[in-house]
């Protein structure tokens, strides 16, 4: 099975954010998931190609935004992630009390509403890979499902064929067997 992979993003140049995303970089390398953060050097007010390519293999994207409104680099990062992976597989942690309001344009997306005064980075985190996992785990049932009924729809087609072959078979040993009645019939006359 693939490694499950995350973007971790946040807005440009907001240090809370920044922090809590490496931290969770940090985190997610160390228990074995492939992270990758955004290409900030070339990519403070635009969506650069790395940054693009970095989202298209990824599972999840994450956002942390948590005291500023959405930069035009980080609505072109959702946009993006948005077209390239489940749109419930992307996931917003912003602050409550500083951000009464999401302007976000992709509908469907999990949202983690948080009180950055209240709660420290390591509940956020834990509470972010609680979802996550959770997430995946639904997904990988319903993957084995869709590969147990693929499975059964595969067997399903073969019991067919093998069917319509034994349909022929006797199709064929009928045929033969009015033959043989007819040439007896003959052979006697």
């Amino acid at each position: 099975m693939k490694n499950l992979t995350l973007f971790v993003s946040y807005n440009p140049n907001v240090a809370d954010e920044q922090i809590l995303a490496i931290r969770i970089h940090t985190i997610g390398v160390a228990h074995g998931l492939t992270m990758f953060l955004p290409d900030r050097f070339n990519s403070l007010h635009e969506l650069d190609p790395e940054t693009k390519a970095r989202i298209a293999v990824a599972d999840y994207y994450l956002l942390f935004a948590l005291s500023h409104k959405l930069t035009a680099a980080v609505k072109a990062e959702i946009e993006y992630a948005s077209q390239h992976i489940n749109k419930t597989n992307i996931i917003v942690v912003y602050d409550d009390k500083k951000m009464r309001s999401l302007d976000l344009s992709v509908q469907g997306i999990s949202i983690i509403a948080c009180d950055a005064e209240e709660e420290d980075s390591e509940q956020i985190s834990e509470r972010i890979f609680k979802l996550i996992f959770e997430k995946r785990k639904i997904q990988l049932a319903e993957s084995r499902k869709k590969a147990m009924i693929d499975k059964q729809k595969a067997e399903i087609q073969l019991l067919n064929k093998e069917n319509n072959a034994l349909k022929s078979a006797l199709a064929l040993l009928m045929l033969a067997v009015v033959f043989l009645i007819l040439f007896k019939t003959n052979k006697s006359k």
